[in-house]
């Protein structure tokens, strides 16, 4: 989060961020993690030319989740014995083969994912935002309706936000009820309705 920044710098923020961030989905035999200078390891990501990253915490644990390795052998193992970690990683990335998406921002790898993941950036998300600031609609709407204008998406404000409503109390307000089908009963006993 970035906190103490009026618009203008953050606009140069975002800017910047949308600028040096770099997506690749790549098989997983075109990756490979190397140790470097003493108890660190990077990951070579070879996209048309071989580019090294650096390795962001949560992107290590996405790689350990990914190849069922337990977080605390994962942690010791980057700790203590980089190069069993990077022989390790880079044998499974050979049996399993698969494609991720390796999002990466400032030379350092912050996503390990699947190749069907859709990114959202903060700059598209902040350009809606502001669209919809610029436009008058705020989250309480007063029951405006949108149909695709500026969004390329077709969708409806259906009515406004009751105060202190959360988004999902909304969501099941305005589509009947949430999980069950319409018009179908709850349960026999008043205690399950939530009366």
């Amino acid at each position: 989060m970035i906190e103490g920044l009026n618009l203008v710098q953050l606009a140069e923020e975002i800017t910047r961020i949308e600028n040096s961030k770099k997506d690749s989905v790549a098989p997983t035999g075109k990756l490979e993690m190397i140790p470097v200078s003493g108890e660190e390891v990077a990951l070579e990501i070879e996209d048309g030319r071989r580019e090294r990253y650096g390795i962001g915490s949560i992107a290590h644990e996405q790689i350990g989740d990914r190849l069922g390795k337990p977080r605390r052998y994962y942690e010791k193992m980057r700790a203590e014995a980089p190069e069993l970690l990077a022989r390790n990683v880079n044998t499974w990335f050979e049996r399993q083969p698969e494609k991720r998406l390796v999002r990466t921002l400032d030379g350092n790898v912050r996503a390990f994912l699947s190749d069907r993941y859709r990114p959202l950036d903060t700059f598209m998300v902040t350009g809606l935002f502001l669209w919809q600031n610029s436009t008058g609609i705020s989250r309480a709407g007063g029951g405006r309706s949108l149909t695709g204008s500026g969004t390329g998406r077709g969708w409806t404000r259906k009515g406004p936000s009751r105060p202190g409503e959360s988004w999902m109390k909304r969501r099941r307000r305005i589509s009947g009820g949430g999980r069950r089908a319409r018009g179908a009963r709850r349960c026999c006993s008043s205690s399950c309705r939530g009366n």
